[in-house]
């Protein structure tokens, strides 16, 4: 959105990713290791599941 505001495009007219995100078991290390590096360290799974703009919505393989 950021870029899109930058270059002077209508981040309206931007395509949005509905995403899955599934995480590690929150046990206490994984909540250390969460606060210690990054949302990303947490992370087991993630996918787009769905694209919407840019004249059409469509599903990734897989879903």
């Amino acid at each position: 959105m950021r870029a899109d505001l930058l270059a002077g495009r209508d981040p309206d007219d931007s395509p949005l990713c509905l995403e899955r995100i599934e995480t590690v078991p929150m046990t206490a290390a994984a909540i250390m290791v969460l606060l210690n590096d990054s949302f990303a360290a947490i992370i087991k799974e993630y996918a787009v599941i769905e694209t919407i703009g840019e004249g059409s919505s469509h599903l990734q393989p897989g879903t």
